[in-house]
């Protein structure tokens, strides 16, 4: 009999499990997570900056969270943003409501065509002067703005990851090296 239950109760562990995995993947798909941002028009890839704490060859590795994202505190001008890995967004994404606390003039912002999960919307266009994570560091990187409401976390993009010399990603790690 207790040979059942605890067979029972794998069961039920198991079962829990991939239900969860299940729910998670239908959430990503109806978009109440962040998700992939991409943007039609073409801009120049970001430069690499001088400045304290700014070195080539350096590598910076992160370590995926328990449900296998890659977040991250960057900094766009000076201050600290929170932002999860996205290889599928073509640049750095940013809720509105982070951008302008991060004090990007989206006065002068161009709007375009978004692509992402929920369908086409129009983003603004900035552009960061300087961007750093770690002992990485860009300057004039292109950043979308989201519209209030649309995006509830920085997604670290293409524009960022295509332009250094490695990335190498395994299920748990990823190292960035400029």
């Amino acid at each position: 009999m207790l040979k059942g239950v605890v067979l029972t109760c794998a069961g039920v562990a198991i079962g829990a499990a991939v239900f969860a995995k299940y729910v998670t993947a239908l959430f990503d798909r109806a978009g109440t997570r962040p998700q992939a941002a991409a943007a039609t028009t073409s801009r120049t890839p970001p430069a690499p900056a001088a400045g304290q704490g700014c070195q080539r060859g350096e590598a910076f590795t992160l370590h995926a969270d328990r449900d296998g994202h890659f977040q991250v505190q960057a900094e766009i001008d000076g201050r600290l943003v929170p932002m999860v890995v996205d290889t599928g967004a073509t640049r750095i994404v940013l809720p509105a409501e982070e951008a302008r606390r991060v004090g990007l003039d989206l006065g002068g912002a161009r709007r375009v065509p978004v692509q992402t999960a929920n369908g086409v919307i129009e983003a603004e266009l900035v552009r960061a002067n300087r961007f750093k994570l770690g002992p990485i560091c860009l300057s004039a990187v292109d950043v979308l703005v989201m519209p209030p409401g649309r995006l509830t976390t920085g997604l670290l993009g293409m524009n960022v990851i295509g332009s250094l010399a490695r990335f190498d990603m395994s299920r748990t790690r990823l190292i960035l090296a400029h």
